[in-house]
């Protein structure tokens, strides 16, 4: 998954080498080195935990490891298509965009609800033990995670070239980890931090070039 944002830039930046319009690579490159180096320093630590985790059922965790590669596949291809579609079509509104999205997928989270009730929680509640609290979890975060944060991407992919918003992902993977040390209440340890600084002076490199 670390492999998104330089997936992304790479591919785009080709597509638009087509097009009359592109970074040129010895400008490009380090700025992309910086990134994948600093995503990779900063999963290091938790890839080594679920190796560890992993132990004594390999089957398990390499099930893991193909959905992560169709996950890499998917999300390289959304951030791409979702802005040729956007640049094509410069009077479109992001917010109807994202809301058309949203309700696309309303049915297969309709489905995937009922999978998972008819196969992990057979029998258990339907709403589970604190429907109230589930019920709110699940608008605050289709309306502010899922919603508001796909307008702002729609809104930015409609703005920059693909190469350089594909490489605002790494805020995900930012933002992620702080959140999962606060739910720990740890510190990252030194790998993670570093890693952390290296994406941010990546994206200020690539941010730089681009802007020239």
């Amino acid at each position: 998954m670390a492999l998104i944002p330089v997936l992304v830039a790479v591919i785009a930046n080709l597509r638009d080498k087509k097009r009359g319009r592109f970074v040129r690579w010895r400008s490009l490159i380090p700025a992309l080195v910086l990134i994948f180096a600093g995503l990779v320093l900063a999963n290091i630590s938790e890839f080594n935990a679920v190796v560890a985790a992993s132990q004594g059922n390999p089957e398990r965790f390499w099930y893991g490891v193909l959905f992560g590669i169709a996950a890499l596949a998917v999300w390289t291809w959304y951030p791409i298509c979702n802005a040729d579609w956007l640049i094509d079509h410069p009077k479109r509104m992001p917010r109807a965009w994202t809301t058309a999205q949203g309700l696309a997928t309303l049915p297969v989270a309709c489905a995937g609800f009922a999978l998972v009730q008819t196969t992990v929680n057979a029998g258990g509640p339907l709403l589970g033990p604190q429907p109230v609290w589930f019920v709110f979890v699940m608008i605050a975060s289709g309306l502010l995670c899922s919603w508001v944060g796909t307008v702002f991407w729609s809104e930015m992919s409609q703005r920059l070239p693909t190469a350089l918003a594909g490489q605002m992902i790494v805020f995900e993977t930012l933002f992620a980890v702080v959140y999962a040390h606060i739910l720990r209440l740890e510190w990252p340890v030194w790998s993670m931090t570093a890693g952390m600084v290296l994406l941010v002076l990546g994206v200020l490199l690539s941010l730089r070039v681009f802007y020239r």
